[in-house]
């Protein structure tokens, strides 16, 4: 039996596939590789093939012609065209030619590499940065956390044994029977990371029933206000298994469905209409744009103020009717990562888990690094913990790495020990930043989320003109008004 591999790797998303063949693989490996081929020299019968690919129609195009030779003896092939056609037009990834593996450490390597090319940045340069920082933070530093692809649990699995590590079952559901003893009950099902963000997997037995309607009201409502544009306009399927429309203070954001397309296009079609005549397009014309969109978009400008008659205005600030306190956006990150952490791993978070559950009150915390990039996208919320190994307490002593659609969120899970260094001065933060992994990638903000005051939240959609979608998509700011 002889076989030909390979793998498909962009940040958060990587394919492995293997064709197996009696009579050999040559001529799907050379179909595969004719993919992928940056020059061909027939003459010489020779490829040349850079492991970094640029998404291109031209790449898609040959991708879907070879799917279409080769599905028919496996129709699981079609992976390898979803996998592409998913990739922005001008964003890398990487075709790796016979292997069946990536290390964890390779796969972050990777990554800053597809982060500073989509970037436009160096890459060498880039690399030889992170590659010179990389072996000291691992010699730090672990990974932990977990990102299942199938239904995984954490935790103490019998209920008679568990202990909330949030409350220590001390906080008993309002809805427990008057009539009997109150105590703590684990019958609901946690999810580690919230299944608003698209998390259906990762699931927590050690969070009680009483913290889990606790932290859907509080800190999860806040980072769900957060980066809820975000999973709309990436169609994240929500608690209910749907894609949220959004109603807010000054605009509404409707999601078109099948059904809601069809209800549309049947007003539309209909004889008494008068839509077509007040839109000014055919009924053919509006039925066609009505099918090419995925989201209804309404905005009333503010009193006094007239929009722009021969094109949409560049800014359109979404106003929302939920308030927002970024002190509980901050906590949701670092809860999701005591979530995803297993028990005896929890060692130095006592305090922690006191801020999270409520019962520590904190003023400043360390500042978030923000970065906005499709290098690793993720449609749900998929989280990396790094936890320390070393004594070296001038360093965190675990750090988290969000990623939620096209944003990354890396942050410092405090553990508000007076022995170890806080991270809230500039000095103490540089030092941390400095030993970062992803110092090296340009790019970053960093936002002070300590406020624990509720205040107005504006998400600013940006539209410059002549930009693509994907690119119009990336230009929007979050802003938190007293």
């Amino acid at each position: 039996m002889k076989f030909y591999q390979f793998i498909l790797f962009r940040g958060n998303h990587e394919l492995f596939w293997r064709a197996d063949s009696e009579d050999g693989t040559g001529g799907f490996e050379l179909d595969i590789s004719l993919c992928f081929a940056t020059s061909l020299d027939p003459l010489n019968r020779q490829i040349a093939i850079s492991c970094r690919q640029t998404s291109s129609a031209a790449l898609r195009k040959r991708i879907e012609t070879f799917v279409d030779i080769y599905k028919g003896s496996d129709p699981r092939i079609n992976k390898i065209k979803s996998f592409v056609e998913k990739i922005p037009d001008g964003e890398h990834f990487f075709y790796m030619p016979y292997k069946s593996r990536l290390t964890n450490q390779e796969k972050v390597l990777l990554t800053v590499e597809l982060m500073a090319a989509d970037a436009g940045q160096n890459v060498d340069k880039a690399l030889n940065a992170f590659d010179k920082n990389m072996g000291y933070f691992f010699e730090h530093y672990e990974l932990d956390g977990k990102i299942p692809e199938k239904k995984t649990w954490i935790g103490e699995r019998s209920k008679k044994k568990r202990i909330c590590r949030f409350c220590k079952n001390t906080r008993v559901h309002p809805q427990s029977d008057p009539t009997q003893e109150a105590k703590t009950t684990f019958k609901q099902e946690a999810h580690a990371i919230s299944e608003a963000l698209g998390n259906k997997t990762l699931i927590l037995h050690e969070e009680c029933d009483a913290c889990n309607k606790y932290f859907s009201e509080t800190c999860e409502r806040h980072i769900y206000t957060y980066l809820r544009c975000l999973g709309t306009f990436f169609k994240v399927k929500n608690k209910d298994n749907k894609v949220s429309s959004i109603k807010g203070e000054n605009f509404q954001i409707t999601y078109l469905s099948k059904d809601r397309k069809e209800k549309i296009l049947a007003a539309v079609n209909a004889p008494s209409t008068e839509a077509p005549r007040i839109i000014g397009l055919d009924p053919h014309e509006l039925s066609r744009q009505i099918l090419a969109l995925d989201f209804a978009i309404s905005y009333t400008l503010p009193d006094g103020e007239e929009a722009p008659q021969d094109r949409p205005p560049t800014n359109i600030p979404l106003k929302f009717k939920e308030k927002l306190s970024p002190q509980e956006v901050y906590k949701a990150l670092v809860k999701f990562a005591l979530s995803v952490i297993e028990t005896e791993k929890l060692a130095g978070f006592k305090k922690t888990l006191e801020w999270v559950s409520g019962s520590r009150k904190v003023t400043t915390l360390p500042k978030i690094a923000i970065l906005r990039s499709y290098a690793s996208f993720s449609k749900a919320a998929e989280l990396i913990i790094y936890r320390r190994i070393s004594n070296d307490k001038t360093l965190p002593l675990a750090i988290g790495e969000l990623q939620f659609t096209f944003q990354k969120m890396i942050f410092i899970i405090p553990s508000f020990d007076e022995a170890e260094a806080n991270f809230i001065t500039d000095e103490e933060f540089k030092h941390y930043w400095d030993f970062c992994l992803f110092n090296s990638v340009q790019g970053w903000s960093f936002q002070d989320f300590s406020d624990p005051e509720e205040k107005e939240f504006i998400f600013n959609m940006n539209l410059p003109e002549n930009k693509s979608p994907h690119q119009e998509e990336a230009d929007t700011s979050q802003i938190i008004k007293s």
